[in-house]
């Protein structure tokens, strides 16, 4: 049987990542789209994606990024 992958998005400070890893999600969403109430900074996600626990997988969401924003 196929294992279904879990992935929280829009994750914007500890609490939230503590519960989405402590819930058994796989994928934690860190939202880089300013008009979203859930936008975090580069920085903000970086302090956050430090403290994730190493098995836990982080991705980023972003709208129409610009070439030298992604890379």
């Amino acid at each position: 049987m196929t294992r279904v992958e879990v992935k929280i998005c829009g994750v914007r400070d500890p609490g939230a990542l503590d519960a989405a890893a402590g819930a058994g999600a796989d994928w934690v969403g860190f939202v880089f789209f300013p008009p979203s109430p859930r936008h975090l900074t580069p920085t903000q996600a970086a302090a956050l994606a430090a403290r994730a626990p190493s098995w836990l997988g982080r991705v980023g969401l972003l709208v129409e990024p610009a070439d030298a924003d992604v890379a």
